[in-house]
C-alpha cells in the first residue's frame, strides 16, 4: 500500500475511445419510444429492454472497464460519477441528447443534473443499494453487464408510497423517513414493482419513488468463480434529470 497510495483519486488510465460516426444511433432504433412515454405519464415504472445499439453498449462497457475514474468507494460499490468524468465518453452525452429527443414529453426542460457509472462488489453481504429516494425529476437506470452474471442481486425494486409529498417539507419528510427505515413515519410503502437485471434494460421512473437493490437471497447468490469475475460484475449507469420543485 505504501507504494502505491499517492494513485489514490488519480486517473492513471482512461480509455480513448474512437471518434463516433456522425449517423451513428445510440439508442436502439426498435425500442418503441412513445409507447414508454405513455406509461411514465401514467404513472407506471417503464423497463425499456435492449436500450443501447449494440456498437453503442460494446463502447460503454469497455469505457467502464478499463478507465480508472472510480473515485467514490462505498463499503459494496465504488462509483465515478460526474465530476470524476463519467460523462466524457460521446456515447453517455449523446445518449442524454438522443433519450431527450425521444422523450420529449418525459424530459423537456429538464436538464442532466446527475450521472454516473457504479460498479458492486459481489463478495459483498448486500452487493447494492438501500431504500432510498432522489432529490431530482426522472431517473433511467441502465444496466450494462451481461446479464447471465447476476453476481449476487436480481435487480431494482421501485416502491409506490402513500401519500405522495405536495410539499418540500412532506418530501424531506419522506427522505428521512426512507434513510432511516421508520416504518412508522411517512410514507406507507403501498406497492412494489421487482424489475429483473437484464443486460442493456433500462429502467424509467419518477425519482420521487422509493428504490433499491433486489438483492438475491444468501442461498441463491452465485458467489465466486467465473461468473462474478471483474468483467462480470454489476455496473449501472444512472442519468437523473431535473431537480424536485414544489
Amino acid at each position: 500500500l505504501e507504494e502505491v497510495y499517492y494513485l489514490y483519486s488519480t486517473n492513471v488510465y482512461m480509455q480513448v475511445p474512437a471518434p463516433l460516426p456522425a449517423d451513428l444511433a445510440v439508442l436502439n432504433p426498435d425500442v418503441y419510444f412513445p409507447e414508454a412515454e405513455k406509461a411514465y405519464l401514467a404513472g407506471r415504472v417503464v423497463e425499456l429492454r435492449q436500450l443501447l445499439s449494440p456498437a453503442a453498449l460494446d463502447e460503454l462497457r469497455r469505457f467502464a472497464l478499463e478507465t480508472t475514474f472510480f473515485y467514490q468507494v462505498a463499503e459494496s460499490h465504488v462509483t465515478a460519477g460526474l465530476t470524476d468524468g463519467s460523462m466524457l465518453h460521446p456515447v453517455m452525452a449523446r445518449l442524454v441528447l438522443e433519450l431527450k429527443a425521444k422523450l420529449p414529453r418525459v424530459l423537456s426542460g429538464l436538464e442532466l443534473t446527475d450521472a454516473w457509472i457504479r460498479k458492486y462488489d459481489p463478495q459483498h453481504p448486500n452487493p447494492g443499494d438501500d431504500k432510498h429516494v432522489d432529490f431530482g425529476k426522472v431517473i433511467l437506470n441502465l444496466w450494462i453487464a451481461p446479464q447471465s452474471h447476476r453476481c449476487g442481486h436480481r435487480g431494482l425494486r421501485v416502491y409506490n408510497s402513500e401519500p405522495k409529498p405536495a410539499n418540500e417539507e412532506e418530501f424531506l419528510r419522506l427522505v428521512d423517513a426512507v434513510s432511516t427505515g421508520n416504518a412508522g413515519g411517512y410514507p406507507h410503502l403501498v406497492s412494489v414493482v421487482e424489475v429483473a437485471y437484464r443486460q442493456n434494460s433500462a429502467v424509467l421512473f419518477d425519482a420521487i419513488l422509493t428504490h433499491e437493490t433486489w438483492a438475491e437471497e444468501p442461498g441463491e447468490r452465485e458467489k465466486g468463480g467465473e461468473d462474478c469475475d471483474y468483467e462480470h460484475q454489476k455496473t449501472t449507469v444512472r442519468l437523473v434529470f431535473g431537480e424536485r420543485k414544489f
